[in-house]
């Protein structure tokens, strides 16, 4: 497993709180994400732990999201790689 941790901020830098970060093998989610984080507290932290691959990622306020959500973020999860930061920026309401 790979450890994927961050702060979920808005298109400012600054943290989101009660977001979650949703994480997805392709970049369309057509109905729920394959994985999501917990809740952002005040600080925007999160956490997930997810199996070597290639995944796409981002963030919302709203769960579930609802069909067609587009994740911009590429996120290359390899199994090599022990930990990865990232901040993820709110992509949905």
């Amino acid at each position: 497993m790979v450890k994927v941790s961050g702060r979920v901020v808005d298109g400012e830098g600054a943290p989101v709180s009660s977001a979650y970060v949703l994480v997805n093998a392709t970049r369309e989610v057509s109905q729920l994400p394959d994985y999501v984080s917990g809740w952002t507290e005040e600080t925007g932290l999160y956490t997930l732990y997810l199996p070597p691959g290639e995944y796409f990622v981002g963030a919302a306020v709203t769960f579930p999201t609802g069909p067609g959500m587009k994740l911009e973020k590429r996120l290359p999860a390899v199994s090599s790689q022990s930990d990865i930061a990232i901040d993820v920026v709110l992509t949905a309401k």
